[in-house]
Parts: structure tokens; C-alpha cells; sequence
């Protein structure tokens, strides 16, 4: 598979952007992944920082083009923003992203809901809240991960967008009552989503023959925390319980599929069906969030979708096999939060997500025939 990426960088002048041939600059590798792309960028625009992903498309059965946005740079040939016409400097399926940051490169208003770390200025802003020099790990609309050095320690900032506001205050107060199961938290910002973490070790609980042992450590957590409802909506914890879920199923087919509304009394029932403890609910539970460290320890990470909810919703995303009397609830859980997702993104990065609640209650329907 190959991935073309272009990059959309501005001159440091104010006026102009990074060009190479008359074009943005591009590479052709077999890789998305971040650090692979920044690193074969870096010959023609060097190093500057990386703000978001404005877009990507399929173009051929094996090749995609992507979009990066990068933070200001002095490297390469500069175009003037006046001559920079994207039917020049990129393919078709980038000309629409690219003509929105051309447009915001000339005084264009931001979506307010874009995240801070895909603004300039928000990187420097985090180095001096941790402490140290920080490098990117990942960046997407949810979150922003990245790592620096620390007292001689290796540490990870995660910034989460608004609607995963709750994370810092879950992933704090679940690091206190069950060290080792979780990261590790060394401080966190509420107000603003941040939640700085020393480094987890371990193999991702897919490769470990001990991969049970995920499970077996959500269920000691879900155990403690069942019936503690008041704590945890205080921890800003979304309110998944199976009545309001139930509750909500009228108001999602109707805003998602309408045409699936003969569905809804069946999903109603199938919510009524289940009778598990309201505890924590980790609300994606699979097995890359998951570590198994040498002593065959899992150390679950990654609580952004954490809600109130009943245990069954992580089961099914954990496991290849499930009872599929539990499954109908937890794909709706599913939907109702990819709902809550997109409202709370900007709208040029709504593409990320934007066929998800369908594609989760299409599989509830399915699952109530």
C-alpha cells in the first residue's frame, strides 16, 4: 500500500508558503504512520511542528493521499499566498482542504471547535506546563500524545478534545485506588484535558498469550467501582446506564437512520434484558489499549471513552465470540457516543468519524431481527 502525503506549511514570513517545483511539498512511502512521514519530509521542509490531518481519500486500490498541516518553516522555495491556486499544488481530493488553509492562512476564521494543539503556539504551552522538551507521538482530532524526558524519566502528555474531558479525572482517581492496573499519573489539568503519565512497559495484550489477563483486570476494577454511580458522573463520566441508554434509542434512530424506526422497540427491549451492575465501562476495550508487562501484569490505558454503563459494553468489543443478548446494548452505546463525537468536532474533521454511529446501529438492528 502506498501513501502519498502532502504537506501544507507556511513561510515563516506570513505570507507565503513552503513550495517545491511549484507544488506542495509530497513523498510517496509505504507508511502512514506519523513519525515515518515527518521523517521523509524532513529533506524538503525540515522539522517544523505538525498540527493536524486535513484530509485524506483512497485513489486507487492500493494508494491514498493525505493532507498534513504543519506549524511555520524557512526551509524550500516559498509561493505567495496570492499565486498559490490548489488546482496547481495538490491532487483533487486534497484541493478542498488545502483552499480552507490557504483561506485561514489570509485571516479566514478557525472552527472554534478545532482542538489547541492544531493551532499554533499550543506545543510551547505544553512543554512549559510539563516541564521539558516534548516530541510528538500522535495527533488526531480526539488527542494529542507526547513524550519527553523528566527527573531522567520518560513521561507522556495526553491532551484530549473536549467531549474526553472526564479522562484526566477517571484515569487519576483510577491510578489512585489501582496502581498498576493503570497508568501511572503524575499530575493532571482538568480544565483543559491534560494528563501527564510515566511510561507504560509491556507487549500490546493482541501478541501475549496472557491476554486474558486483560479482562481479568477489568473485572477487578469494575468489580470496585460497581454501584459508586455518584463518583464517577462527579469524575464527569458520561451517563451510559441502560435506562438512559434505553431512553435515548428513539432520538439516535431518528437523528442517524430514520428509516430503522420499526428497530427502535426492540433495542428498547434488548436493553431491558440485561441486568449487570452500573459500574465504570472502559468504552473501548480492545486489545491494543492493553499491556501485559514482564510479570504478566495488564495495565489498561486509554480511558477517553469511559463512561457509567454496564460491563457487557466492553466485553463485546473485547472479545471475538459474545453473547449476543448482551451485544444489541453495546453497539448502541456504540452510536450514541460517535453521536456525542462528531457534535464535538470541528466540522472539516467530522470525515473521521463521520459513518461510524450508522455502521454501530446497523449492527444493533441486525443483532435484534
Amino acid at each position: 500500500m502506498t501513501w502519498e502525503h502532502y504537506a501544507a506549511v507556511p513561510a515563516g514570513d506570513g505570507a507565503s508558503l513552503i513550495a517545491a517545483d511549484g507544488r506542495l511539498p509530497s513523498v510517496a512511502i509505504e507508511s502512514w504512520r506519523l513519525p515515518d512521514v515527518r521523517n521523509a519530509l524532513a529533506p524538503m521542509i525540515g522539522r517544523p511542528r505538525y498540527l493536524r490531518l486535513a484530509a485524506q481519500a483512497q485513489v486507487g486500490a492500493d494508494d491514498w493521499v493525505r493532507l498534513h498541516v504543519f506549524d511555520a518553516a524557512d526551509r524550500g522555495e516559498r509561493l505567495p499566498f496570492a499565486d498559490a491556486d490548489p488546482e496547481r499544488l495538490a491532487p483533487p481530493s486534497l484541493r478542498p482542504a488545502l483552499a480552507s488553509w490557504l483561506a485561514e492562512q489570509q485571516g479566514a476564521p478557525v472552527p472554534p471547535e478545532r482542538p489547541a494543539w492544531s493551532r499554533p503556539g499550543w506545543h510551547a504551552e505544553a512543554e512549559a506546563w510539563v516541564g521539558c522538551e516534548l516530541h510528538t507521538v500522535r495527533i488526531w482530532p480526539l488527542s494529542a500524545v507526547l513524550r519527553g524526558e523528566l527527573g531522567g524519566e520518560t513521561v507522556y502528555l495526553k491532551a484530549v478534545f473536549t467531549v474526553f474531558h472526564h479522562e484526566p479525572a477517571v484515569t487519576q482517581a483510577l491510578a489512585h485506588e489501582h496502581p498498576g492496573l493503570v497508568p501511572d499519573v503524575l499530575r493532571i489539568d482538568r480544565e483543559r484535558g491534560w494528563l501527564l503519565m510515566r511510561e507504560l512497559t509491556g507487549i500490546p495484550a493482541a501478541e501475549s498469550v496472557l491476554r486474558n489477563e486483560s479482562l481479568r483486570a477489568l473485572e477487578t476494577i469494575q468489580d470496585a467501582w460497581s454501584g459508586r454511580t455518584d463518583e464517577l458522573l462527579r469524575l464527569g463520566a458520561p451517563d451510559r446506564r441502560l435506562s438512559v441508554l434505553e431512553a435515548s434509542i428513539a432520538e439516535l434512530v431518528e437523528t442517524v437512520a430514520p428509516e430503522l424506526a420499526y428497530a427502535v422497540p426492540r433495542l428498547e427491549h434488548a436493553c431491558r434484558t440485561l441486568d449487570g451492575p452500573e459500574t465504570i465501562v472502559h468504552g473501548d476495550f480492545h486489545a491494543e489499549n492493553v499491556l501485559v508487562d514482564a510479570s504478566g501484569r495488564a495495565v489498561i490505558f486509554d480511558w477517553s471513552d469511559a463512561c457509567l454503563g454496564d460491563p457487557s459494553f466492553d466485553r463485546y468489543l473485547f472479545f471475538d465470540r459474545f453473547d449476543e443478548s448482551e451485544a444489541a446494548p453495546a453497539c448502541l452505546h456504540q452510536a450514541v457516543s460517535y453521536v456525542g463525537i462528531l457534535a464535538g468536532l470541528a466540522p472539516d474533521d467530522r470525515w473521521w468519524f463521520a459513518d461510524e454511529p450508522r455502521r454501530w446501529l446497523d449492527r444493533a438492528v441486525e443483532l435484534v431481527r
